[in-house]
Formats: structure tokens, sequence, C-alpha cells
């Protein structure tokens, strides 16, 4: 699967910090993707940390200030319109499970979360102590990285 091109949207919707953790997934799916398109959604203030990541094709601010079902639909119309072929959720809130599923990408990865892992077509169940980093990079996984 490392030499296919795909639309891969990445999602950490909050924390300031924790969207810097993620910056490892961007760097080793760009190094097995190369010539994909790459995507982040996050919350607007953090992903402003992003913008010059040389990882990322495009990075799309989400709004949390605004209504909720507003922003939802918003977000959700914009991102199926993409029409992602991978949406990786590494926050896995009702929300960002949420939005990823309604992205209508052909992969959606995230965490098996009570109900929320209903939403992914891969379901992450990992119970073992691994610190943010490692955690983030599990979910490549279902991508064949290891």
């Amino acid at each position: 699967m490392a030499d296919t091109v795909l639309k891969i949207l990445v999602s950490r919707l909050k924390f300031i910090g924790d969207i810097v953790l993620t910056t490892p997934v961007l760097e080793v799916l760009r190094e097995k993707f190369p010539d994909s398109e790459i995507h982040y959604l996050g919350d607007k203030q953090g992903v402003t940390l992003l913008g010059k990541n040389p990882a990322l094709n495009r990075v799309i601010p989400y709004d949390f200030g605004a209504p909720s079902a507003v922003e939802q639909l918003k977000i959700s119309w914009l991102l199926r319109k993409e029409r992602y072929d991978v949406a990786i959720d590494l926050f896995g809130n009702p929300r960002s499970a949420l939005v990823v599923y309604l992205s209508g990408a052909k992969m959606r990865i995230g965490g098996d979360f009570g109900w929320r892992g209903k939403t992914y077509t891969h379901p992450m169940a990992i119970r073992e102590r691994l610190t943010a980093i490692e955690f983030h990079l599990r979910y490549l996984s279902p991508l064949g990285i290891n």
C-alpha cells in the first residue's frame, strides 16, 4: 500500500499540545505516501501551528466557538466534498467520531471507545500503556505501517 496515492484526512480536534504530538504521524504518512494529499482537521487556533508543516497539503480549521449543529454540517459537507480515501481520528470524542463518519471516507480509523468505534471501518482497541506518540502511530497499522 506504500506506493498508493491516497487522499488522507488526519483529525485531532482539540488541545494544542496534543496536536503537536500528532506531527510524527504526519511525517510517517508523508514518508510512506509521498505523492498522497494529506489534510489536517483541528481546532482553528491549535492548527495554526501546522500552517507550514511540509507533510501537509492543507490545514482545515474547525471552529468550536460556532453553534455545534451549524459547524458540524458545514465541516461535514466540506469533508464529504473532498472524497477522502482515508480519515484518521486521533481524538475519538463524539464530535470527532461523527465528523470522520460523515466525511464519507472509505477507510475510517479511530479508537474503539463505546458506540464511537462503530463509526469507523477500522476501530482501534489499544489497551496497553503507550506514550501519546506511540499511541497515535498505532492508528497507522490498518495502512500497513507498523
